[in-house]
């Protein structure tokens, strides 16, 4: 959860510098900040499914592995795109509209 308050804080700690000069950017990458964090969450209520699906199994012995096995390997892979590529690209742009936005007041600021 530490990741969490990691991806949601960076862009909400930006907004009051970033949303002076443009607060349509400043919003987005805070809105992409959140999915992010949002993601992190899904990923480890994923995690705690498999952790069930896992104590079940256990429970229940080698009567029918197949189910088992491809429940598991579902979960597995949907948390590793959730990760893995979901999260990664939500705070990709997040960070993106916060360098685009600081780069404009930069031009900005450039005397002709």
């Amino acid at each position: 959860m530490l990741m969490v308050a990691a991806y949601v804080g960076y862009p909400i700690s930006i907004y009051p510098i970033l949303s002076k000069y443009y607060k349509g950017l400043a919003l987005g990458s805070v809105a992409f900040g959140i999915i992010a964090g949002v993601f992190i969450i899904i990923g480890v209520i994923i995690l705690l499914l498999l952790l069930t699906l896992s104590d079940e199994f256990a429970r229940v012995g080698t009567l029918d592995v197949s189910h088992f096995q491809m429940l598991g390997g579902l979960l597995r892979e949907g948390r590793n795109l959730v990760n893995h590529v979901a999260t990664t690209l939500a705070f990709v742009l997040a960070i993106w509209l916060i360098m685009k936005g600081f780069n404009r007041v930069e031009q900005d600021s450039v005397p002709n």
